[in-house]
Formats: C-alpha cells, structure tokens, sequence
C-alpha cells in the first residue's frame, strides 16, 4: 500500500500529525502528497531548494509563462530556479526544530522521522498528475489589484422595456371555492408567474465573475472540466455582457477585468482559462471578497449580476455564510451566489447556507458530465431574468387573520393581519408560490362572494422600470350542511405536496447528520405515502417530488452512503423545492432558456469525480 494511499486513510498531516482541514491551509505536492501549508513551508531548504518529505521527490520547474495575456504592458513574471533535493541530514535537521517534533518523547521522533525519510521514491502511477508545481502560495498568473477599471457597458438592446413591462400573473388560490360559515380555517396559495421568454423580449446584460477553486485537489480532469466549461460561458456571452475571472487556492487572484465579451476580448478570456493550473490550499472567502470587491469598484452596472463558485474542498470558516450575507448586502445594487460543490467531499450544509444568503442555488457535481450541464443550467437561468427586488404584500380583510406561511423567503409581520415577502429575482416562467393558513371569522351565510386577503406585488424590471400587480382572495361562506362535495385546487395541491416533501428531506438529511437513518428513512416514507394518495400524484411535479424522496432514502441507508454523496443531493433538492427553481436535477421547474442551455452544454462524459 503506498505512502499516499496511507496518508489519505488517516487523514492527517504527516508532520505534524494533526488532521488536515479544521480551517488550516492544506498544500499538495506534485506527488500527490497533501501537509499543512505551514509545516511544509518550514522543510525549504535554503535558496528555496525543497523535495517531498514522503517521498524525496525533486519537483519540475514551474511552468510560468513570460507574458502577462490580461496586461501585456506588464513586464514578464521572472522564473525561479529549480529547487533541488534537500539532503537527509539537514531535512533531519529540519524535522527535529519543528515545535510539533519538540514536543514529542524522543524515540516518537526518531520513529517519526524513519518514516518520513523511509518512504518510496516511486511515484503512484495511477495518479492524474497536477498540471503544475507550485510551491509557494502565490498565484499562478499575476493577480490584477482591485480597481475601477471595468469596460464601459453597451447600449442596452431594445425592446425590454416595451415587452416585458405588467406581465406578471398574480392570484390568491383557495383550496375550495366554498367555505363553512362557520369560524374555521381555509388552506390557500399566493400565486405568482413570470411570463414565458419568447414573450419577454430581449435578455437583460449581465455582470459576471466566476470564483473558481484552484486549489491541488482540483488538479488533472476536473481542472479540464472546469476550463471547458468556462470557454463555454465565454462563448455564450454577447458584446452587451461583462465576464470577470477570479481564482482561488490559499489566496485570491483577481486573473482578468471586468471586460465586455466581443471577439477579442473572448480570444483573451480564453487563452487565460488555458493557463489555470492548481495547486494550494482552499480560502472560499478570499475568492468571494475579491469578487465582491470587483462589483464595488465598477464604474457602471449591467442589470443582472451574480457570482458563480465552484469548489471540491472544505473551507473550514464555519461563519462563511454569514460573511458572504454582510459581503452581498455591502453591495448597492442586487447581485446573487450560486455555488457549485464538486463530489463528495466539500460541505453540501455550508456551500448550500451560501448560496441561500446570496440568493442563489447550490448545485452538487457527482459525475464530470455534470459540470457543464449544471453551468448550463445556471447559466440560462441568469440569461433569463424578469424582475427583481420582489416584495409581496399581504394584507387580510374582514375580519380573517394569517397563520402560517410555508415559505423560505424573508418575511415581516405585522400582527396576524399583514405579512412581508421578499423574493430577490424571478427568470421567465418562474413561479413563485406561497401556502398559507388563513383563519375566517363565522358570517351570515350569503350567496355573495367575500374578499378575505389582498396581495400587492411590487417589483423592478431588469429595465429598471418599476411595476405592480395585484389580486384577492374571494370566498363564498354557505352553511355547512348545504356545502357541495369539492375536490382540491390543483395548484394548492401541488404546492402542499412540494412544502411537505421539502421540508421532509431537509429534516431527514439533519437527522441522517446525527445518525438517525431509520427515524429518517421513516419520516421520508411518510412524505412519500402522502404524495401517492394526493389528487394531483401523476403530476410531472410530483414525480419530480417522488423521485427525490426515492434518492433521498437511498443517501441515508447508512454513515457512508449519506457523506458519500446522499447529503450532498439532499441539500441540493430541498432548497430547489423550496425555492421553487431548476437545477441540473430538478427539470420539472426548468424555464425554456435553462433547458436550451443545459442541452447545449452537455458532454459525452459520464466518469464519476
């Protein structure tokens, strides 16, 4: 068994011996081999000459190129020497003046060191090998410092305005068309529908700054992946958008400006693509604050702006989230997060957290095909937004009261007579529906319909232009013995299955967290039974929530198979279900541009990551 086979089971620092991650800096040699950064670091020898402690190998010399594309006014990034191989005696050296090492009885170091010293030379030959050395933790290619230089933004193209301008679908759906006139409760569905984006006009210009991980682990295929996958965005994206590069490992380097995509400007994006290599550790957050910092210093602003980042690693900040909150509310105009988490080993919970105080989607890559299918899909998604800064409002009358809201939106009350939602954007075809309990007051029993809630949305066009809509909630109350036998509406259907399944798998994935698979197992098959026996089951929405719960149920059968890619699933479908909007995995909410995009990138690659 190799060295770095071994090395990955215990999952510790060889040096040091601690675990990796735990929010420390991780560094992964050529070799495949992964430390600390910091007690890496301390093993150069001088001149900066350095070779795998594990295995004593000498890495290659860093392919550096000697023109800067983004700014060739630059001078050329000067190439460090090879470093050479350290000898035994002064890496022994080395070893015994490591605090760790001092700390430990001296025949625990002498063993330590044996084996350290004893490894294998021979590399393991099943290795994708990283596409590059890099020894410190700077970047690759010269990062640009943070500074108003964004291109100036093109005329808008016409026909927004004109076509999209009180399109918006508004209604208050009661569950039956009658009520008791008895005090009593009516289960009802705010309703809310963007138009389709044949009817839409024009798409809005976007801003965006993809945020990628560059960090060792994300060496060979998936860096492939990645790089074939940005070209595609770049080729997708019209002279009226803006794209900016953002990498990140152990720091954050700022690769391009925020540049109109016209020709040129793409022949450039694309040769600096070429050149991302891997290597260093994982700083989500530096990644996203430069990005952000990026937005601020924009002299000018598209209507639509988002950042995109992918990751396959544990960031180990367990205040990211709410970092990523503070950093997108520093902003003055609206801007969203979508994350993308490669396999199984980054936190599904902390990526899913980020894109939810961004306004995002979090979306999980388990297999290589996915990648560009899941950036397709976001990809469309953004290319198709109607109307942001949504703030539904409402408002009960004649003496009903509002109890409970399914939803996962920002909401404000005032009393049980009014209720705030804020949705951040809506795409082209997007609904957005939200349960609610209302409780009516008994009444004389009248044949005349009664308005008990009025809903008011307002909301800015990607235009910039301000609209609002509105509707009402009508009932006829009878006397409960003349009350006609009523079937259920079949959008609040829907939508009572759609809360009962999100939340079931959100609860099931916590409990599947402490080790609780049969009591989650359990409360999944209790979500599914009321799907089954529903009025609307053979809906396409409801397979969709059917399917879910069947994968669900397979990720929690045990330890392995929930960290093993089941969380990472679950985390993923339960905030698309509440959010009502597409991933990769959830077709049945796709808008037309989201599947033309996510068709238009798929790969013939289906290799698991």
């Amino acid at each position: 068994e190799s060295m770095a086979q071994q090395q990955q089971q215990v999952n510790e620092c060889p040096i040091c011996l601690e675990a990796l991650g735990k929010g420390k800096a991780i560094f992964t040699t050529d070799c495949g081999h992964a430390f600390h950064f910091t007690c890496i670091k301390k093993m150069t020898g001088a001149g900066g000459n350095f070779a795998c402690p594990l295995c004593r190998h000498n890495p290659p010399p860093q392919q550096i190129p000697s023109a800067n594309v983004v700014n060739a006014a630059q001078p050329p990034t000067a190439v460090p020497p090879p470093p050479a191989a350290v000898p035994q005696p002064v890496m022994m050296q080395q070893m015994q003046q490591m605090p760790q090492m001092q700390q430990m009885p001296q025949m625990q170091q002498m063993q330590q060191m044996r084996q350290l010293l004893s490894a294998p030379t021979q590399l393991n030959s099943n290795r994708v090998p990283p596409r590059r050395f890099q020894w410190s933790q700077e970047p690759a290619m010269p990062s640009l410092p943070i500074a108003s230089d964004d291109d100036p933004i093109l005329e808008e193209p016409a026909g927004i305005v004109a076509k999209t301008l009180g399109q918006m679908e508004v209604a208050v759906i009661p569950e039956f068309d009658a009520a008791s006139a008895l005090e009593g409760t009516c289960f009802s569905v705010f309703h809310m529908k963007a138009p389709r984006s044949e009817n839409a006009g024009p798409r809005p210009p976007t801003d965006l700054i993809t945020v990628i991980d560059v960090s060792g682990s994300m060496s060979g295929t998936k860096l492939a992946l990645v790089q074939d996958t940005l070209k595609f965005i770049v080729s997708q994206l019209t002279a009226h958008d803006r794209l900016c590069l953002v990498s990140f490992s152990s720091t954050a380097s700022r690769l391009t400006k925020l540049q109109t995509m016209t020709p040129e400007n793409k022949e450039t994006f694309n040769a600096v693509i070429s050149r991302m290599q891997a290597g260093g550790g994982t700083d989500i957050l530096n990644g996203i604050s430069t990005a952000v910092a990026t937005l601020k210093a924009r002299r000018q602003k598209n209507p639509v702006t988002s950042l995109l980042v992918l990751t396959d690693g544990q960031d180990g900040n367990s205040h990211l989230p709410e970092d990523t909150a503070k950093l997108m509310v520093s902003l003055e105009s609206p801007a969203s997060v979508y994350t993308f988490g490669f396999g199984s080993d980054h936190d599904a919970n902390l990526l899913t957290k980020v894109a939810e105080n961004g306004h995002g989607m979090f979306y999980f890559i388990s297999q290589n095909s996915e990648v560009a299918e899941s950036f397709g899909n976001c990809l469309g998604g953004l290319l198709s937004v109607y109307a942001q800064q949504i703030t539904i409002t409402l408002t009960a009358q004649n003496g009903a009261s509002i109890g409970t809201v399914y939803t996962t939106y920002t909401t404000e009350r005032e009393g049980t007579g009014k209720i705030t939602v804020r949705v951040p954007d809506l795409f082209s075809e997007e609904m957005r529906d939200i349960p609610l309990q209302l409780t009516l007051p008994a009444c004389p029993q009248s044949t005349l319909p009664v308005c008990y809630l009025l809903a008011n949305v307002d909301y800015v066009l990607v235009s910039k232009q301000k609209d609002s809509c509105s509707n009402q909630l009508i009932l006829k109350r009878m006397d409960p013995g003349h009350l006609p036998q009523q079937t259920s509406n079949e959008t609040v259907d829907l939508n009572r299955n759609r809360v009962t399944v999100a939340n079931a798998i959100k609860q099931a994935s916590a409990l599947a967290g402490q080790n609780k698979f049969d009591e989650a197992r359990k409360l999944l098959a209790d979500a599914e039974e009321q799907v089954l026996h529903s009025v609307t089951a053979k809906h396409v929405l409801c397979q969709q929530l059917l399917a879910d719960l069947a994968k669900s149920r397979e990720g929690t059968q045990s330890a392995a198979s929930y960290s093993g890619g089941g969380q990472q699933y679950m985390m993923q479908q339960q905030q698309s279900h509440w959010a009502q909007r597409a991933t990769h995995k959830s077709p049945a909410y796709a808008n037309a541009c989201q599947v033309h995009y996510q068709n238009l990138s798929a790969q013939p690659n289906n290799g698991n990551i």
